[in-house]
């Protein structure tokens, strides 16, 4: 939400935060993890479980060096937190994500967590978001839904493999501090070629056979057709699916825009071809 100040011109907006975290979002989402995790009960074992869990699996420190007390165990998490380059924060929040719902004593599931940390990201203007599981740099509301729902219909239809790649481009785009954006690419133009070949149920070479055969069954403009083949060329052309591009001139907004392009064409194609009776989504 734009602040009064900065509508008046009295204060500038605030600058995206990429490859920094200022006090403000680091605090914002301590706080939001104490919302979490305190309880008036004094006996409170939630911050107990935590910080065994951290121990063990994030921090990687000898366990028995975790306190017994919970207030104890709670800045034992909060001195590590505070010590954690920005790029360590993301993976803290990310870690705790498949676990929420055991260490809130199912107070929280994980997607409760992530729309929560999502509110606090958006509301300081952090260059991340949860988008099925990962943080990656993906702000806009209407590409996260892209590409989530992209995942929501492959899975319903019956193509994993084609999820599979999605998450894996997801993954590439996540790595934090530095992104895997030649892999991201990759994979997300083979969940286009997944995609193609499942539902046409071929097994042809590349791209351009399968999307030829669908094209006319699904309706699909020529025009269009060429568009997404020429995407496809240009993954060929420079390398990208056979690891021998300078991974230097792929950058994040290349794979920003792959990941996000692709995973709209594979939910388009897929629902074309739902509409064409090529193939049944759901029950």
């Amino acid at each position: 939400m734009e602040r009064f100040s900065d509508r008046l011109g009295i204060t500038k907006p605030p600058v995206q935060q990429v490859d920094s975290m200022n006090d403000a979002l680091r605090h914002s989402l301590w706080n939001l993890l104490l919302v979490m995790f305190d309880t008036r009960d004094p006996l409170n074992e939630r911050w107990t479980g935590v910080a065994r869990s951290l121990a063990i699996s994030f921090f990687k420190v000898p366990a028995d060096e975790v306190p017994r007390q919970w207030y104890d165990c709670r800045d034992w998490v909060k001195k590590r937190y505070y010590g954690l380059e920005w790029f360590e924060v993301y993976n803290f929040i990310q870690h705790l994500s498949p676990h929420v719902y055991r260490l809130s004593s199912g107070r929280l599931d994980e997607g409760q967590y992530i729309a929560s940390i999502n509110t606090v990201l958006a509301r300081e203007n952090a260059g991340y978001r949860f988008v099925a599981s990962h943080l990656v740099p993906i702000t806009n509301s209407a590409e996260t839904q892209a590409i989530e729902e992209a995942r929501a219909k492959a899975s319903a239809s019956g193509l994993d493999a084609v999820r599979v790649h999605i998450d894996a481009a997801l993954h590439a785009l996540a790595q934090k501090p530095n992104p895997d954006h030649r892999n991201a690419v990759k994979e997300a133009i083979s969940a286009v070629e997944s995609a193609a070949k499942l539902v046409g149920k071929t097994d042809g070479q590349g791209l351009d056979g399968p999307l030829g055969e669908l094209a006319e069954k699904i309706g699909m403009h020529p025009a269009f057709k060429k568009g997404v083949s020429t995407l496809y060329g240009w993954t060929s052309d420079a390398g990208i699916r056979h690891a021998l591009v300078d991974p230097s001139k792929i950058d994040a907004a290349d794979a920003r825009f792959m990941v996000i392009a692709c995973s709209a064409f594979v939910h388009f194609l897929i629902e074309k071809a739902e509409r064409a009776g090529l193939l049944k989504v759901g029950p």
